[in-house]
């Protein structure tokens, strides 16, 4: 589906192998102490550098355990080891986790393996080097290539829920929080026209209906501002 080729290449067998051991953590199967262990390989795993390599072989596996455990390693390694992600691709993951999650919207993986995307975009495009100033329309350039991408409406909307909750509750100072706060004011008009559309749609389409009203709800504060 996406290329990560600027990643860590594993191989094959290191991440199906990989792979078995989050089956085997969600297996009822083993002992309880078993999947202690288990979980501390996991970890262990997550730690290291190749971990990287690991998040799209992951994410695109027919098991939703481990497309799961795929999201949260590209949390685990946005958040804990971006000081150490090579700056210049910094662009490639942010433009590589757009593809994955209108890919995981697209080919119907669950709302928590797309939602987990949704957050750790939106945590590439606040934390990654100069990501701030050097995409200084990230909402709304995102916005447009998930659209572009053939995500619906419905899906638009919750992604745009998701930003403004997650600027709220960010962990941001001084410049970059106002900045971020900006990039919100910017993007209004463009989530205004896209509550407006779904409610005023002649056909109505009742979980479109309520992802425009959740959205609303999020983006009033900065509505109102602007």
């Amino acid at each position: 589906m996406s290329s990560g080729n600027f990643l860590p290449d594993l191989s094959p067998p290191d991440v199906q192998k990989a792979a078995q051991l989050i089956q085997q953590a969600y297996s009822s199967a083993h002992a309880q102490v078993d999947q202690r262990r288990i979980q501390q390989e996991l970890v262990e795993i997550q730690r290291q550098p190749e971990a990287w390599g690991l998040i799209v072989p992951f994410i695109e596996h027919p098991d939703p355990n481990v497309q799961f455990f795929g999201t949260h390693t590209a949390q685990v390694k946005i958040m804990r080891d971006w000081d150490s992600f090579p700056e210049e691709n910094a662009e490639h993951l942010r433009d590589l986790l757009l593809k994955l999650t209108s890919h995981s919207i697209l080919t119907g993986k669950g709302k928590v393996v797309h939602r987990k995307l949704s957050h750790h975009l939106h945590s590439a495009l606040r934390i990654g080097p100069g990501s701030l100033s050097r995409w200084p329309d990230c909402i709304v350039l995102a916005v447009n290539t998930l659209f572009s991408s053939g995500v619906p409406p419905e899906q638009l909307l919750a992604f745009l829920t998701i930003v403004a909750e997650e600027v709220e509750t960010a962990d941001l100072l001084g410049s970059s929080k106002m900045q971020m706060h900006q990039f919100l004011l910017d993007a209004s008009p463009m989530v205004v026209q896209a509550v407006i559309t779904s409610i005023i749609r002649p056909t109505l389409v009742l979980p479109e209906l309520q992802s425009a009203l959740k959205c609303l709800q999020a983006w009033i504060y900065t509505l109102l501002a602007k």
